[in-house]
């Protein structure tokens, strides 16, 4: 049984007869938020990405790409929402007929060779692996040094600033000096 994944584009080795095949892919709504929901991000308002799959010796193959996205996460320290626009190139390498991947010599400065899997590639899902490895490890919005500065450093509230927190108790009770 073959999985089904949010975002799949499935590339049949069979159309890669000439050497190279592009793409040029875009998602849907419903799998952009599909996707967001796997990654455990709140939105992502765009995703796309282009490309060329090509045949690189040795029964390797190759994609190359670049994806672009708007997405939101949240800020790490306030919670908020973070639009950001994520745009990476990537490059993959895969090895055909079942060959052992230990058996290819390649550069080592390359990508790592992956096995081709029997059904063929699946672009999409190659687009969400980058997508999750070029999303920022730790968004923070724009009022995170301001909240950090006021709660984190231990002072107790200045004027005009809310008293009623879950800690202002606590600050109130703890000893002067």
């Amino acid at each position: 049984m073959v999985e089904r994944r949010e975002f799949s584009r499935l590339l049949e080795l069979s159309e890669l007869v000439h050497g190279s095949l592009p793409f040029d892919i875009r998602a849907e709504p419903q799998e952009r938020e599909a996707v967001a929901r796997r990654l455990e991000i709140p939105a992502i308002a765009r995703l796309r990405a282009e490309g060329v799959v090509e045949g690189a010796g040795s029964g390797v193959v190759r994609v190359r790409g670049r994806l672009e996205a708007d997405v939101t996460q949240q800020c790490v320290v306030t919670l908020e929402p973070v639009p950001n626009t994520v745009t990476a190139r990537f490059e993959r390498l895969f090895v055909r007929d079942g060959r052992a991947v230990s058996a290819v010599v390649v550069d080592p400065e390359a990508p790592d060779l992956e096995p081709l899997p029997a059904a063929g590639l699946d672009i999409g899902e190659i687009v969400v692996e980058e997508l999750a490895l070029a999303l920022e490890p730790y968004p923070r919005g724009p009022g995170a040094d301001a909240f950090l500065a006021r709660y984190a450093g231990g002072g107790e509230p200045g004027e005009g600033e809310d008293e009623s927190g879950p800690f202002a108790r606590l600050a109130r009770a703890r000893p002067k000096g």
